[in-house]
C-alpha cells in the first residue's frame, strides 16, 4: 500500500519518478471501481453541475466583491479589455473566511493601480483538486469550459493563486 512517502522515487537506483505516476493511476482505479468517499463524489458532482466543488450557485461567485470600492470589474458587465484577468478560485469566491483574502487582494490591486477584472459567475473551478483526486476527465471538462470563457475577453495576463 502506497502512503505517498516518495521513498521509492528517492531511492530508485535508476532515478525513475515512480510515485507521481503510481498515485495518479491508483486514484483512477479507485474512481473506476466506485470506491471513493461520498463527500468526494459530491464534490465531483457539484463541480460538474455548479462549476465548483462546494455546490454554490455560480450567481454568488462575485458576491464577495459587492461592497468594495472602487468597484471590481466583472468582465461580462464591464465589457472592456483589462490588463489582468483575476481567476479568483472557488474558496476565495465562496468561503467567508477566505473571502477576506480575496478582498485584501482586490485592495492591493487597486493600491498598485492594476487594471483588473474577474469572471464572476462565468468562472468555473480550475479543476486542479479534482485532478489531484483522480478525476482527470472532470479536470479536462472544467479547463475547456474556462478556456472558452477566456476567449470571450481581452486581457494581457491571468492572475491565479
Amino acid at each position: 500500500m502506497c502512503v505517498s512517502c516518495y521513498a521509492c522515487t528517492e531511492f530508485c537506483p535508476k532515478n525513475i519518478p515512480l510515485t507521481p505516476g503510481l498515485l495518479a493511476r491508483a486514484k483512477e482505479e479507485l474512481l473506476l471501481a466506485g470506491t471513493i468517499p461520498q463527500e468526494l463524489q459530491e464534490a465531483f458532482e457539484n463541480s460538474q453541475r455548479y462549476g465548483n466543488p462546494l455546490g454554490e450557485s455560480p450567481r454568488k461567485r462575485a458576491d464577495w466583491a459587492e461592497d468594495l470600492t472602487p468597484d471590481v470589474v466583472i468582465m461580462r458587465k464591464g465589457k472592456r479589455p483589462v490588463d489582468v484577468l483575476w481567476f479568483v478560485g472557488d474558496y476565495p469566491s465562496y468561503h467567508p473566511r477566505v473571502q477576506k483574502t480575496a478582498k485584501a487582494m482586490a485592495k492591493i490591486f487597486n493600491i498598485l493601480n492594476v487594471d483588473f477584472g474577474i469572471l464572476g459567475p462565468e468562472e468555473s473551478s480550475d479543476g486542479d483538486s479534482q485532478r489531484l483526486a483522480g478525476e482527470s476527465g472532470l479536470f479536462e471538462v472544467l479547463a475547456e469550459k474556462n478556456g472558452k470563457v477566456f476567449e470571450k475577453y481581452q486581457f494581457n495576463d491571468i492572475f491565479h493563486d
